[in-house]
């Protein structure tokens, strides 16, 4: 398992309200890569960021996201 920093093409989609299972506009992921498959990426995320560096979720969560979604992944190690 290696430390990432995901970078989105386009921020991931959450619905709004309450009830949203993420915050509207993370563009950046920060965590560990649990998982890859051909379609996919899973990342235990740490950190959700938005378009300026800011902080949007403070607990950590587990992620799927399609490759067709990420721009770029730098592998911290």
């Amino acid at each position: 398992m290696s430390r990432v920093t995901v970078y989105l093409r386009t921020p991931l989609y959450s619905s709004g309200g309450a009830s949203a299972h993420l915050p509207a506009g993370v563009h950046t992921i920060e965590g560990v890569m649990a998982d890859r498959d051909a379609s996919s990426v899973r990342v235990d995320a740490e950190r959700l960021l938005d378009d300026r560096g800011r902080e949007l979720l403070d607990e950590a969560v587990t992620l799927i996201v399609p490759w067709a979604k990420v721009d770029h992944m730098v592998v911290l190690a």
